[in-house]
């Protein structure tokens, strides 16, 4: 059976994240949605609040364990209560429920397109997880499941475009408790595109990984080059640019222990 889990913008402004059959762990991806939710935490969101601690009109968070249905309410950034016992159940996960404090933000409705893109690349990101998006205000709703992980990531970012070579490029490695996967597609355009993620979140302005990346693909295609001898003056090297032009890739790397600049994260 697939991990699972969904998130819903309910009619009352909130949002609500629910894990299906997978468990806690497995369900996790969902909750990339709303980072760091714990009562009284900095939080994040990728669909453009950004704020600091307590910028949560409600906030409540509910544990199911097979028996155990603890629950502990907040409210701007203040427990309302200790965690409590709320009944029992046969289910498995964690749901919480955010609701952004009007005094804060000026527009709090949630844009079910920019939730949706996120959710896509949260599924593409982790293999096999199908993740749900419902809108109970006009009862839209996505499915997300993508058995090929950022290959098929690859391909649709590809799909417009011509590619030169049919299959997608993927290695996957671990080493020193990373996890490194890596997956790349050249097309007949010039232009270099390269998605970036640490431990699923988008770092658009590069970061040691990308880094990484792009040195180790030129000195991998280069010493191909001269092995095959393929370049005319075995004393001249292919640069990085000519090696990247028209290439699509996606890099995704999982850390315990990620050092971040800046509060957004970007790199």
């Amino acid at each position: 059976m697939n991990a699972s889990g969904a998130l819903i913008a309910a009619a009352d402004a909130a949002l609500k994240t629910v894990p299906g059959l997978a468990g806690v762990h497995e369900a996790a991806p969902i909750q990339a949605a709303i980072p760091h939710v714990t009562i009284g935490a900095g939080m994040e969101s990728d669909w453009g609040h950004k704020s600091g601690a307590g910028r949560e009109l409600r906030l409540s968070i509910v544990l199911r364990d097979e028996g155990e249905s603890p629950a502990r309410p907040g409210q701007r950034g203040k427990p309302q209560g200790p965690l409590r016992e709320t009944g029992t159940t046969q289910q498995r996960g964690t749901k919480v429920t955010f609701k952004p404090d009007p005094l804060i933000f000026e527009d709090h409705d949630f844009s079910f397109d920019i939730l949706s893109q996120r959710l896509r690349e949260l599924a593409f990101l982790n293999r096999g997880v199908q993740i749900t998006i419902l809108d109970e205000r006009d009862q839209k709703s996505h499915e997300f499941l993508y058995e090929g992980g950022i290959k098929s990531f690859v391909e649709h970012l590809n799909r417009a475009k011509t590619p030169i070579h049919e299959d997608v490029i993927y290695v996957q490695g671990m080493r020193d408790g990373v996890e490194v996967e890596v997956a790349m597609q050249w097309n007949s355009g010039y232009n270099e595109a390269v998605s970036a993620f640490a431990n699923n979140i988008n770092t658009i302005e590069g970061g040691t990984h990308v880094i990484g990346f792009r040195a180790a693909l030129t000195r991998t295609v280069n010493a191909y080059a001269v092995g095959n001898n393929l370049l005319k003056d075995k004393n001249e090297s292919l640069q990085g640019e000519d090696v990247r032009e028209g290439m699509c890739a996606v890099i995704s790397v999982k850390v315990p222990e990620p050092q971040f600049e800046g509060q957004t994260k970007t790199k």
